[in-house]
């Protein structure tokens, strides 16, 4: 009798957790991205920013404005657990390369360094004067400075609630 409640405890238990676990799939960088993440402001005025990614599309909602964009992956590391990806800016604005490093081997944090370099303007804007020289400016002030933020997943959400 002892055994079989304990038999039957761990079955339980078993599908228990199988069916409360998200089923979230890390098994390489590309679907390990997947869902809902946020990267909190250490200034509440601010906000936090929340990017939902699914297989075709990057949104991000910052300061209440929702961005959906396209995103075509450029290149992975696996065995380093990152992905570089390219998001596209809207009609033709220019795109942004995003190497996303996963900082733990559960890939629930990311590290996102990003430099002015990884801007790409679209050639209709890099002819713009006021384009350049607002890229100059940065460019000078900025160098090749590095600005880092984290984003801690948060479900498998792949858009916003409405």
């Amino acid at each position: 009798m002892k055994k079989r409640t304990v038999l039957l405890f761990l079955v339980v238990t078993t599908i228990l957790l199988t069916a409360c676990s998200e089923g979230r799939d890390i098994s390489s960088v590309e679907t390990a991205i997947f869902g809902h993440w946020v990267s909190e402001s250490e200034d509440p005025e601010l906000g936090d920013t929340h990017y939902y990614i699914s297989g075709e599309k990057f949104i991000m909602v910052d300061g209440g404005t929702k961005s959906i964009m396209d995103y075509t992956v450029s290149s992975t590391n696996e065995e380093e657990k990152w992905i570089e990806i390219i998001t596209e800016g809207k009609k033709g604005s220019g795109s942004l390369v995003r190497r996303l490093e996963f900082a733990n081997d559960d890939m629930t944090k990311i590290v996102y360094p990003i430099k002015m370099s990884d801007v790409i303007v679209s050639s209709d804007r890099a002819d713009s004067k006021d384009t350049q020289e607002l890229f100059d400016f940065a460019e000078n002030v900025l160098g090749e400075t590095e600005i880092k933020s984290t984003w801690k997943y948060v479900d498998g959400l792949t858009e916003p609630k409405k």
